[in-house]
């Protein structure tokens, strides 16, 4: 073997191993089967369970994998969201930029074509703390419906947008309108019919450009229970097989080099 195929492999190798630096991390892999589950208030740094409002009727399937609420008066029980916050330290985060989310999900109506179809609306966030929280500070509100979810304790974190990379500055400011994807209109054709979601949100271009510069991530499921002014009984949402991963993507930089070598690799060749 030449100097040069020498070089250029150990070139190679050192540029493969810039790409491949960063691997996936799980965030959440949540099948529910064993799970804790809490209602409270509302959700608080520390908290390690799925967490919804007091008053909500979200609910761990007994003895099977769901979450579900077959509630749909149009109230907080109905539309209060569900939420997880994760602590991001100490997970081996480095340079992960994409975040991927996927999910499975029934919704039903107890009749068909009667108009009464949810929707659901899925915020996610980052947070960063300004070093003034505390285990048991909020950082999301339960008790919002129509699809929003109001934020936490002011002054103790700096909240941002995942849909966006914008910051949250009130209360109010992750409302339905600023969720990070909204499924409208649900109906998976029964209450054991399986539909999927999965969908990616791109940090790239964000002031904050990778997982690691937050020090928590919140993911919340709000529903929006369209059309429920005279709601028909067993018509519910249910929520399976939560998926959230940290994920790395090439770096363009690493990539034009392995392609300027692949090229003069070629030419001496």
């Amino acid at each position: 073997m030449t100097r040069l195929h020498t070089i250029g492999f150990a070139a190679v190798a050192l540029l493969t191993n810039s790409v491949q630096a960063a691997s996936t991390v799980s965030l959440i892999d949540e099948d529910f089967v064993g799970a804790s589950f809490e209602k409270t208030g509302s959700l608080e740094r520390d908290s390690t369970s799925w967490t919804a409002g007091t008053n909500s009727s979200w609910v761990y399937g007994s003895g099977n994998s769901w979450m579900f609420n077959t509630n749909s008066a149009g109230n907080t029980a109905s539309e209060s969201a569900v939420t997880k916050v994760v602590a991001l330290d100490g997970l081996g985060l480095s340079s992960q930029n994409k975040l991927d989310l996927s999910f499975s999900y029934n919704a039903w109506q107890q009749v068909a074509g009667t108009g009464e179809l949810d929707d659901l609306y899925v915020h996610v966030w980052g947070l960063v703390d300004l070093g003034t929280s505390a285990a048991d500070s909020s950082v999301a509100g339960l008790s919002s419906t129509n699809g929003n979810v109001w934020g936490g304790n002011s002054g103790k974190f700096t909240r941002y947008n995942l849909k966006d990379g914008n910051e949250l500055v009130n209360y109010s400011d992750s409302h339905a309108g600023t969720a990070a994807f909204k499924l409208t209109g649900i109906d998976s054709g029964g209450s054991n019919t399986l539909a999927t979601f999965s969908q990616s949100i791109d940090l790239s271009g964000y002031g904050l450009d990778s997982v690691d510069q937050y020090d928590y991530l919140v993911i919340a499921f709000a529903r929006d229970t369209v059309g429920a002014s005279a709601p028909s009984s067993g018509r519910g949402f249910a929520l399976q097989g939560v998926e959230l991963s940290a994920v790395p993507e090439p770096s363009s930089a690493a990539l034009l080099g392995l392609g300027g070598l692949a090229l003069i690799m070629r030419r001496r060749k």
